[in-house]
């Protein structure tokens, strides 16, 4: 249940979703090297060249945002180094969008989009039923 008008967190099932998501990735870009004789050594050396500083970057942006629900609006803050605040109207809200995909339904997460008249929207993951 999402607490009114306090901080809310996404779950940290949603760091471990996108780093499940991040290593897939990076066994699909090293399988071409493996097949051709480069054996783990193709994984380790991707995973150590981009998968650590993305893992550490994702990492930072789940500890960095959260968002609060109010009676008649919803906010949300990120920002690593770059702080971001966005605000949206309840009354300005025209969609609501869900998606599950294979690996966020195994996380128990889903993607919410908010849609407004404007260009913004806000874009939110969150586990839970």
């Amino acid at each position: 249940m999402v607490e009114k008008s306090i901080k809310n967190k996404i779950p940290l099932s949603y760091f471990w979703y996108a780093f499940t998501k991040l290593v897939l990735i990076i066994i699909l870009i090293s399988m071409p090297f493996s097949i051709a004789g480069g054996g783990m050594s193709a994984f380790k050396s991707i995973f150590i060249l981009f998968g650590i500083p993305i893992t550490i970057y994702l990492y930072l942006s789940y500890k960095n945002f959260f968002y609060i629900i109010d009676d008649d609006k919803i906010t949300t803050y990120r920002g690593i180094l770059s702080k971001s605040t966005k605000t949206i109207s309840f009354n300005t809200i025209q969609n609501v969008e869900t998606n599950n995909g294979v690996i966020s339904r195994i996380f128990n997460i889903s993607e919410i989009n908010i849609w407004t008249s404007s260009p913004s929207q806000i874009e939110i993951r969150r586990g839970g039923k």
